[in-house]
Parts: structure tokens; sequence; C-alpha cells
């Protein structure tokens, strides 16, 4: 019997989740698809990511614990595979949300060069880069005043209430003295010039860079169809007027680059998008729909879209054969962080393609359509054959190719019957050629990946 083994990371914005989160049974998984499962918990917040340059410490707190932790792990499951009945050279990686990004990163880190095969990233918001190394000291020099804290007691004497206290307190100071960090995302893997040597997005721009070890992996990017909904929902809930719009756009850029709230703004796709919302519903709820539609595009979809096409153009494999696909959930399974959020009812938001993954637990409140069924069949299958192959393809379902360029995405659109594949995803938001997300306004990590 030829197991495979397949390793999760959780999501949670790199400062909550974990290994026991709702509904991440790993045994259930394993025992409908043949694979050894695996759910890594690393690091989060200050704990996961903390640089204490001004820190007198010995050993000095370098950072970066947390990708630290999932390389520890690999490496002891690549050496344990046996063990459990796996295979060391058929390794699939899968993550959502910042779990996702945590992979992104490991393309860019040659100590997990040769611990995974394959990768699925569920959700991952790419909009965003890995930090600076001037971005990493300048959060550690606001954090590590706070310890109140002298030499050896970080290591001694901290316990992980006081760290949690001054990671909150932090967070409450950081929009106000770096507002260039991003609030929703302020801890995460940086570029520390030694475990990691250079950002990601700035590495996939370079046409064959020797920094980004891609080689002949199989990748997988998913996003959902309503990927801003939680958070629109909270950000707008004071939302009085269309006339907010512009503020809370603003507010949502942040401070990097002034222009990319006025380009917003004075472009016509979403003001098209608002007009045609204003068609169907009240003002504020086609505000809503609007401002729900930028922050996928701006956050997940586009960004996700561009990077699978960047690897494909600009890294073709050794086989020449295209092994990048991209896939999106236009219906999934409400996950209970999204079940009582009102602009979730009747969306697939972010997080609602984790028990299409997993499958619902016992003890699942949710009711299931016939459809949403027939969709964790479809996924668990296509995963199940990823991981042994190579290919999400297999007897019953629709063809799925990989990516082939900007005009032929070759797009899964899961909850179709049978899958429906099409050539283009939001192309006048998304698309290279049509010049709005990523060139005409840029994706936050376009911009500090030319930092230092």
């Amino acid at each position: 019997m030829h197991i495979l083994k397949k390793h999760r990371l959780h999501g949670g914005s790199f400062v909550q989740g974990g290994a026991t989160n709702y509904g991440l049974d790993g045994s259930a998984l394993a025992g409908k698809s043949n694979m050894v499962v695996v759910v890594v918990q690393y690091r989060l917040g200050l704990l996961g990511f903390l640089k204490g340059s001004l820190a007198r410490t010995n050993p000095p707190i370098s950072g970066n614990y947390a990708v630290k932790d999932v390389i520890t792990a690999l490496n002891s499951i690549k050496e344990l595979a046996d063990t459990f009945g796996g295979d060391r050279n058929s390794i699939t990686l899968a993550g959502q949300s910042s779990g996702a990004e945590m992979i992104k990163t490991l393309l860019v880190t040659r100590s997990a060069s040769d611990l995974f095969q394959r990768a699925i990233l569920h959700s991952a918001p790419l909009n965003y880069g890995d930090h600076s190394v001037k971005t990493a000291d300048a959060i550690g020099a606001i954090a590590i005043p706070l310890f109140n804290c002298q030499d050896d007691c970080y290591r001694s004497y901290l316990d992980v209430d006081t760290i949690l206290e001054v990671q909150n307190a932090l967070m409450d100071q950081l929009p106000n003295r770096l507002p260039e960090v991003a609030a929703s995302e302020p801890f995460r893997p940086f570029v520390d010039n030694a475990l990691i040597t250079t950002d990601f997005m700035r590495a996939i721009n370079s046409p064959g860079s020797r920094d980004l070890y891609l080689g002949s992996r199989q990748i997988i990017f998913t996003t959902v169809k309503d990927e801003a909904a939680p958070t629109i929902e909270y950000r707008a809930k004071d939302l009085k007027s269309i006339g907010q719009i512009p503020l809370l756009i603003n507010a949502a850029l942040g401070s990097l680059d002034p222009n990319r709230s006025s380009a917003v703004q004075s472009s016509h796709v979403y003001s098209r998008e608002l007009g045609f919302e204003l068609i169907f519903r009240n003002r504020i709820q086609a505000a809503k729909e609007t401002l729900l539609l930028f922050g996928s595009d701006y956050i997940w979809t586009c960004a996700n879209q561009q990077v699978a096409v960047n690897l494909t153009r600009n890294f073709p494999p050794p086989g020449g054969n295209n092994t990048i696909w991209l896939a999106e959930f236009d219906l999934g399974i409400p996950y209970p962080s999204t079940q009582n959020i009102p602009l979730c009812r009747g969306k697939v938001c972010h997080e609602d393609d984790i028990l299409a993954v997993f499958g619902t637990p016992k003890d699942y409140s949710g009711f299931l359509s016939y459809s949403q069924r027939k969709l964790i069949t479809e996924v668990g299958k296509r995963w199940a054959a990823f991981a042994a192959s190579g290919s999400p393809n297999l007897d019953g379902y629709a063809t799925w190719s990989p990516v082939a360029n900007g005009d032929e995405l070759n797009l899964l659109r899961f909850g179709e019957t049978f899958g429906k594949i099409t050539p283009d995803q939001r192309p006048w938001a998304c698309s290279e050629s049509d010049g709005f997300w990523g060139t005409k306004v840029r994706f936050d990590s376009q911009i500090t990946s030319g930092s230092s």
C-alpha cells in the first residue's frame, strides 16, 4: 500500500488558532483518503516572530521562530515517515490563510527546499509580503520596552500571560506608531538574510531566480468567492452612507502608498460594481457588497491569481509541463466563525473551505445540502489524487488543467456540477493585461518587497 503524507498548517493571522481548531480532524481526513495526515503547531505572535535587537540577551532574540518550528516539524516528519507507513519522498504541505502564507515563505527558504514535494495554499492573503528586517526591528523596538525586562529575564522569567499582555499592548500601539504595518496581520515572517534571504514577491518576479526553490513542485492555489465578507462586516458595521466608502478604502489600503486610494476611487472598477449593486439592494447593503468585492480582490483573489500566473510564466518546470493550478470555492460549508455574520449569509466566506477539505464533525450544527456533500467528496478525492500523483484529476470529474497564462487560467470553480473550468477570474480587476491590481494599484507585497 502506497501511503502519502499530508501536513496542514492552520491559519489565524499568525496570532491565534492551532492544531485543535474546530474541524481539523486529521484522522477523519486520513481515513477517507489513504494518507497519513499531520496537523502542525507553530508559535504565534511575539512568541513566533519577535526580533529583539534592543534586548541584551545571549543568544539574541532572532525571531522567525514560527518558521523554524515548521521546518523542525517537517524534518522530523521526513525522518520518521517510514515509521508511520508514509513516503518521505511524497510529502504534500497544505495550509489555510496565514498557514498558506507560511508555505509561500518556505518556498524561498533554502533549509525547507527538500522537505515537501507538493503544496496546497487555501485562501492565502498574498497581498501581504514577508516583513523586511527593518520592519521587524521597528516592531521589536516598540515591543521590547513594554516588557520592562533586563537581560536574561526574557528567557528565564517571562510567562506566557505576560508576553500576551505585551502583545495586546503592542497591537494597540502599532497603528499609530507604525501605520505602514497592516493591523490585520502585524506579525509575520521576515527576511532576516539568514534563514530567509529574499522576499517571495521579489523572487517570483525575477525569472529563473535561484532564491525560489520551486523546481518541479506542483502547487494548487485556492480562494473562496467572498473572502473579505467577515472583515467588511466588522469594519463597516457603523456605515451610514455610500459617502463613507472612500474612508473605508483609504483605511484598508493604509499608508504604504498614498496614491493607491485615489487610484481605486477614480477607477471605474468598483464604481461600476456599486452601480450594479444599487439596482438590487438598499444603499448601505450595496456599499457593503462593493467593499466586499474590493477587499476580496485586494487581499486574496487578484493576488493569488497573479502569483499563479507569474510562477507559470517565470519558472517553467524542467519537464516542460506546467504545474500550477488555480481554483475558487463558489460553494462552501459555513464555519462556526462565519455562521452568525450577516454579510456571510448565502456567501462563501473566509474559512468556509475548511470543512470542505476535512468534512464536517459529528457535532456540526449546520445543514448540509446535497451539493455541499458532493463538494466534500470532490475536494477529498482531488486532494488525495494530487497528494498521490501530483495531479488533481481523476475519473468522473472535469479535467482541470494547470494555469497556462494570464488569459487562460483554467480556473476550477468548486460547487458547480462536476466542476466548471473557466479561462478567467474577475479579469477587469485581476488581469495584468487590463492593468488594475498589480499595475495601476500595487499590492502591499509589491511595495514592501523593495524595502530592506
